[in-house]
């Protein structure tokens, strides 16, 4: 009897954390934004054509589960509230799981998170990629920033400053910065 027992308080535990406790697969769907929750994430399809209709800039962060300075950049840098002001207000913010087996569309095909993340050339995370308006690759940064370094790389892109020529490094003495 007390073999029973056991046997039903262990299943009952994996059926709990198959239930609760697992991550669960399928298609990454964007959540209506909340106003002051946090960065406005939207996945990969849902985001570019948003982009396509707004003219916003992309900024893409592939990042991995398991990845120490995707789970900091997370916990710090986009907790920042300047950096989530500007993402929400200037740009559409797209998360791509750089291992995942969903599927999104790139160039009217379908294909996985894990083959986008290739095609963009990632090779180590996180990566964040920049797209314009028209969404076209402007360039990438890759590993972790602490707000203070990646939200000036936010306001020069949202600027347009890029496409007008200006490097960064002379945009940030523009501003009196470093």
């Amino acid at each position: 009897m007390k073999y029973l027992k056991t046997t039903a308080l262990l299943l009952m535990a994996v059926f709990l954390f198959f239930q609760f406790g697992c991550e669960k697969k399928g298609a990454q769907t964007a959540a209506a934004p909340v106003p002051g929750d946090g960065i406005h994430w939207m996945n990969y399809t849902d985001g570019i054509a948003q982009s396509a209709k707004t003219g916003k800039p992309v900024m893409i962060d592939f990042y991995t589960t398991w990845c120490k300075y995707c789970k900091l950049l997370e916990s710090t840098t986009y907790q920042d509230p300047q950096v989530i002001k500007t993402l929400n207000d200037s740009f559409i913010a797209i998360k791509v799981n750089a291992e995942g087996d969903d599927q999104v569309m790139e160039n009217g095909k379908s294909v996985t998170e894990k083959d986008l993340a290739g095609e963009y050339a990632v090779s180590g995370f996180p990566t964040i990629w920049f797209l314009d308006g028209k969404q076209q690759k402007i360039g990438n940064v890759p590993g972790y920033e602490p707000a203070s370094d990646f939200e000036p790389k936010l306001t020069y892109i949202s600027s347009g400053a890029y496409a007008k020529g200006i490097k960064f490094e002379d945009y940030m003495k523009s501003l009196g910065g470093k």
